[in-house]
């Protein structure tokens, strides 16, 4: 149960409110009376919302706090409260009816008869929920995982389309062809991290970029056949049959000799020591000097000027000749033939080296000298290497766009290809496969489920039990002929429908008719419920519009519906059906009828919510003078009355009162001395009781304070303040002195 309202802070009249020191708490049967514009909406509004269990829309934030058995509810647990709550109020009728010919949702109520397919029923209402839940964490799933991979899409094509500079757009569809046509093997289409930035500077390169064709490399490479020559000269030894022993000896000496004896043709003095010549002599050294030994020398001295011009020179291509792309390559290329041709020359200068140790030695045996194995195939292997990369600059020279767009294209499929790897897709398609299997098997479940309850319906017709309790308790507030609530099928599903006579759509309702049909509708709704003994209810003024009649009818219904007699303690006890009811009501004598309905004293309570400052408003325990007032019009005359004779603290209080009561007191006392029909006003009425000028002074402050907005006029117009006292004053003493006798029974009812 609700044992009270602890606590309201912020919401629309209660700027703070909190309960008096001593007030009682509430019981099985609560009234709570106000009138119009005092806050009962509000409170019915937080009594909702323990329905709904979600906040009131459209408000700021606030608190409240409710203390109920077992603790409190407020604005930080309300949504896992366990109170079972029902409010009847009008964001009730706004939310399930419908007053303008259009169909609304129904209520369904059950018969013995159904019981076992009412089983059925909610247990395929169960498994159907179960699948709706399932059914919607895997379209979730399916939808985030679509959501990521599309982003994922969309970054990486931007991502592409940034990297290579692409003048074309590149989106995610574009990636999705491509991702395709790598799926089967995307190894393949990734390059390696060199092959990928050259491709990269070629797809960014402008036509300003485009380079000149350049000439092939080329060394002619001679070692190889020098070495086969210079082998068997080496090794030869020239015919030593003739010679002089002293010159043999003696390379130096021989070797100026050899050189001398072209000069000394035809002289007959040593150009040197200017002795004499002899032929002997002369004859001797031609002997020394064979045919072999100067061929062997010529041989040696031809092979050693060929030597001497075999010397090989590479200058490598300066870098900014070459396409960035293959300057790298080029570069590792000219290193290696840099290195092959200085082996290369190395052994050239070694072959020189032994053949002039073979000239300055003709007869000793020289060696071959050491070499680097074939040099001469590195440098032409190395040149092969260069003249590959620059066929390629030159191929991308005379095919600069073929070239270019082919760049894009590998780029693109490796980037696919990355694509394809890192969102791991033959995963994500597997896994998507297996939702949507999922999927499709609780659609079919829910499919079969659904037809089950379609047949558990059939059995059941729950909603033309509904639709018949409706109708009479419509009938008994409104008449048989009034109107009625019919079935209607809409797409498949039953609705209800406000019709008239003839099945017409019923529109244009009465402010009277919508009320009865609603409170119709909540009683009927409560039917719902499978324990109404666990329920709490609260009904906010389910009499407007209606007239007296219809509210002693109303009184029928809510008496008949929750409360009864049981045997408790030997005695026969008064309790609600419900475990607790409140009723909100602006309506003086729609409270004194509650308030006759039993039980009565410690299991009920009365409250009065009333304006307190013009801005805010509390709930106290209802005033025992009010309490014994058998209808408005006492009430309404002992608040004038009082104001009149006991000014002082509570005069605020009284004043906001005061206009309300004025002007509905003067209703009904006219009225009851002179009851005319409707189109006589009260104007009318009061004159003819108290003559012209004093109608006037009663009525003027009356008039104007008397609406809604007569609180601030009230803190605005302190002369008119005046007037509303002195308007009462003259009022009651004319009562008093004119109608002494009704003045009499007024005074003797408060006694």
């Amino acid at each position: 149960m609700i044992e009270r309202i602890n606590h309201i802070k912020g919401l629309g009249v209660y700027a703070d409110y909190r309960p008096a020191a001593g007030m009682a708490d509430f019981g099985m049967k609560n009234v709570i009376y106000g009138w119009n514009y005092s806050g009962k909406t509000t409170l019915s509004r937080l009594f909702a919302m323990l329905e709904h269990r979600q906040a009131l829309p459209g408000l700021p934030d606030f608190e409240f706090e409710f203390r109920r058995d077992g603790g409190v509810v407020n604005e930080a647990n309300y949504q896992s409260n366990t109170l079972n709550v029902r409010v009847f109020n009008a964001d009730f009728v706004a939310t399930n009816l419908n007053f303008a010919g259009d169909h609304f949702n129904p209520i369904f109520l059950l018969g013995e008869e159904s019981k076992a397919a009412i089983d059925k029923l909610a247990q395929c209402e169960r498994l159907r929920s179960k699948i709706a839940q399932a059914v919607a964490r895997t379209e979730a799933a399916l939808e985030k995982a679509a959501q990521d991979l599309g982003a994922a899409r969309t970054a990486t094509a931007a991502t592409i389309r940034e990297t290579m500079a692409l003048n074309a757009s590149f989106r995610a569809d574009h990636l999705d062809r491509e991702a395709q046509s790598v799926r089967q093997n995307p190894g393949a289409a990734m390059l390696s991290a060199d092959d990928l930035q050259a491709n990269l500077r070629l797809a960014r390169a402008s036509d300003q970029d485009r380079l000149q064709p350049l000439p092939s490399s080329s060394l002619d490479t001679k070692l190889r056949q020098l070495l086969s020559e210079a082998q068997p000269l080496l090794a030869k030894v020239p015919d030593l049959a003739n010679a002089i022993q002293a010159l043999a000896q003696n390379a130096d000496v021989e070797r100026w000799v050899l050189q001398g004896m072209p000069l000394h043709q035809h002289k007959d003095d040593c150009l040197f020591c200017a002795s004499p010549l002899s032929e002997e002599r002369l004859a001797a050294l031609r002997t020394h000097f064979s045919k072999d030994l100067i061929t062997h020398a010529d041989a040696i001295a031809n092979l050693l000027a060929r030597v001497g011009t075999s010397v090989l020179a590479f200058a490598p291509r300066a870098e900014s000749e070459l396409y960035a792309s293959f300057r790298e390559g080029y570069r590792e290329a000219a290193a290696n033939l840099k290195q092959s041709v200085n082996a290369y020359n190395a052994d050239v200068l070694a072959l020189q080296s032994a053949l002039e140790r073979k000239v300055e030695s003709p007869r000793a045996l020289i060696p071959m000298p050491a070499s680097h194995g074939k040099p001469w195939a590195d440098v032409a292997q190395a040149v092969a290497a260069i003249n590959t990369i620059i066929a390629e600059h030159n191929r991308v020279s005379n095919n600069f766009d073929q070239a270019k767009a082919q760049a894009i294209t590998k780029l693109k499929a490796h980037y696919a290809a990355d694509f394809v790897v890192k969102q791991q897709l033959d995963r994500l398609d597997a896994e998507r496969k297996a939702r949507e299997q999922r999927r499709g098997r609780f659609h079919r479940w829910r499919n079969g489920v659904m037809a089950a309850e379609a047949s558990q319906r059939a059995i059941i017709h729950k909603a033309q039990r509904g639709r018949q309790e409706i109708n009479e308790r419509i009938h008994s507030l409104l008449g048989p002929s009034s109107v009625n609530i019919d079935v209607v099928d809409v797409d498949g599903q039953e609705r209800f429908r406000l019709t008239r006579k003839g099945g017409r759509p019923a529109t244009y309702l009465s402010e009277g008719e919508k009320t009865a049909i609603a409170f119709a509708y909540f009683m009927a709704k409560l039917k719902e419920v499978a324990n109404l003994a666990d329920v709490i209810v609260c009904i906010d003024d389910p009499i407007s519009s209606l007239d007296s009649n219809h509210i002693f009818q109303v009184i029928g219904v809510i008496r008949e519906a929750f409360f009864h007699q049981v045997q408790a303690n030997g005695n026969m006890e008064w309790r609600t059906r419900c475990k607790q009811l409140f009723v909100l009501t602006h309506n003086f004598n729609f409270f004194s009828l509650v308030r006759e309905l039993k039980p009565d004293k410690k299991k009920a309570r009365y409250c009065l919510v009333k304006r307190t400052t013009p801005t805010t408003s509390a709930l106290v325990d209802m005033p025992a003078a009010l309490l014994n007032y058998s209808s408005e019009y006492h009430f309404l005359f002992g608040v004038l009355n009082r104001f009149r004779q006991e000014r002082g603290a509570e005069e605020m209080e009284l004043l906001l009162m005061l206009p309300n009561a004025m002007r509905r007191f003067v209703e009904l006392y006219s009225y009851g001395r002179i009851p005319t029909h409707h189109e006589v006003t009260v104007d009318t009425r009061v004159e003819t009781l108290f003559g012209v000028e004093p109608a006037k002074r009663i009525l003027k402050a009356l008039h104007y304070f008397s609406h809604a907005n007569n609180i601030e006029r009230l803190a605005e117009n302190n002369d008119l303040i005046c007037d509303i006292e002195a308007a009462i004053n003259e009022m009651l003493t004319l009562i008093q002195t004119e109608d002494p006798k009704h003045w009499q029974a007024l005074i003797e009812a408060h006694t």
